[in-house]
């Protein structure tokens, strides 16, 4: 009997596990002083030594723990699972691993999927110690994290120490492998630029694209290696396959696909401004969509069907303003490099506009100065520009050579970066000729005083067109 109550008798403990217990070999070196690094101190055929997790770890093999699964009729939760020893993860007949970044929930067969806040080992041998979040409600760590381990194997696959989450239901996801990391890390319209990781024991690289093979070396120390793909067409997928070669034998093998970038939209100009709006128009190109950036905000415009132009408004903009904007062709969420312009929205039309004198041959005009905006006058089928004066206060033109007595109709607009008001128009005269002496007969039921006459008589020539500016004598005559 030991100090714990049971016995110590490895007979007994296959017959009768409940009071019995098997003894367990325990290696001083293990338990006292750790490990070498990457080995762990395990139980082994009831014999507690260092051990590689590499080479003792437990299969887990769910196809439900898929990101790419959404079927949550029957939910799992990870907390009711007692974790023990390191763990490999698969897919279906493929390596698998925890994915690295925030998993959408009502995935992986569960309500809060699990993903590890970081990056995997990029060090064969190496072992790590990672965060492990879960989403739920538009946060990617909503419920209590935790905590487990992670190593690179030499087979170029993790192997976990997994650990119970902290509540249900909560479940480790999992997602294709990928220990290199290889990935496109930029594009434009002709090349696409690839990365990945050097690992341990690799002296070379096969690349393989449109049935060609490419030998890479791989560089002195670690780090990570680049190799850019040139002559390429605009919008266009394609699949690039890696080689890692180990000691002249080609030890892993991984597909990429890749998308360059979009060419940019043609032909972007303003198609019509008006105070508070700018109206685009592009020519559209293949089945890419577009981001128009202003400011520092962005709308998204999706490619309407069939052919032609495409157009879009901008609103709530200022009147008698530049603005810039940038467009982008967007083709599997690439971006093209991006067009600018600059556009205009139209001014204000001028305040207080009127005629304030006439002759018989001139009109003069005025109204009020809009920022430092010109103008343009138009009337009988001719235009005329007037620039801004300097300061402020009213602006005043002229028109002449005009025939007396007639009437005229005079539009203005306020003109900024070339674009026009919507414009305000006015009918004023000229001044008739002179009249030396007119006799107006005039009846009234009651004595007129002259004042009263005199009024009378500035009004009927105000009704027919004859300005204020005449002299008027009256003279009773009896009947």
């Amino acid at each position: 009997m030991n100090d714990s109550g049971r016995w110590s008798d490895e007979d007994c403990a296959l017959s009768l596990p409940f009071i019995c217990y098997a003894p367990m070999v325990t290696s001083s070196t293990c338990v006292e002083t750790g490990c070498p690094s990457g080995m762990e101190c395990l139980s082994n055929n009831a014999v507690v030594q260092c051990i590689d997790p590499c080479d003792n770890y437990t299969v887990l093999n769910d196809d439900w723990r898929s990101v790419n699964n959404t079927n949550n009729t029957t939910l799992h939760c990870d907390q009711h699972i007692n974790w023990e020893g390191w763990y490999r993860l698969y897919l279906g007949q493929s390596s698998a691993q925890i994915p690295e970044q925030c998993i959408e929930e009502q995935r992986c067969g569960t309500h809060h999927p699990l993903w590890i806040n970081g990056s995997h080992p990029t060090q064969t041998n190496e072992i790590v110690t990672r965060t492990v979040c879960n989403a739920w409600v538009g946060s990617c760590c909503y419920f209590t994290s935790h905590t487990i381990q992670v190593k690179l194997c030499y087979g170029y696959y993790y192997v976990y120490k997994l650990a119970q989450p902290s509540t249900c239901s909560l479940a480790y996801c999992t997602a294709p492998h990928n220990a290199e990391d290889f990935r496109a890390s930029g594009q434009n319209e002709t090349s696409i630029t690839l990365q990945w990781n050097k690992l341990n024991n690799i002296s070379s690289f096969i690349f393989q694209f449109n049935g060609t093979e490419t030998n890479i070396s791989a560089p002195d120390g670690p780090g990570v290696i680049t190799h850019t793909v040139s002559s390429l067409t605009a919008g266009t997928k394609y699949t690039f396959t890696l080689i890692y070669v180990s000691h002249g034998v080609r030890s892993n093998i991984i597909q990429l696909t890749a998308i360059t970038a979009p060419s940019n939209p043609e032909s972007l100009k303003p198609l019509n401004q008006t105070e508070t709006s700018i109206t685009l128009q592009w020519n559209k190109a293949n089945n890419t969509n577009f981001v128009l950036e202003l400011t520092g905000s962005e709308t998204s415009i999706t490619a309407p069907d069939g052919d032609g132009a495409v157009t879009h408004t901008v609103s709530s903009l200022t009147a008698g303003s530049k603005y810039t904007f940038t467009l982008f062709s967007v083709f599997e969420n690439i971006r093209s490099s991006g067009v600018s312009i600059t556009a205009a929205t139209a001014p204000v039309n001028a305040e207080g506009f009127g005629s304030s004198a006439q002759t018989e041959t001139s009109i003069t005009l005025q109204w009020n100065k809009v920022n430092n905006t010109n103008f343009v006058l138009q009337f009988n089928d001719t235009e005329t520009n007037i620039s801004a004066p300097d300061g402020a206060g009213a602006v005043t033109h002229t028109v002449s050579s005009l025939t007396a007595g007639t009437k005229y109709t005079f539009t203005l607009f306020s003109v900024f970066e070339n674009i026009r008001s919507s414009g305000v128009s006015i009918t004023a005269a000229t001044a008739t000729d002179f009249v030396f002496g007119i006799n107006v007969r005039l009846e009234s039921l009651t004595r007129l005083s002259e004042t009263e006459l005199e009024d009378a008589v500035a009004e009927l020539f105000r009704k027919y067109g004859v300005p204020p500016e005449v002299s008027i004598s009256v003279r009773s005559v009896k009947p």
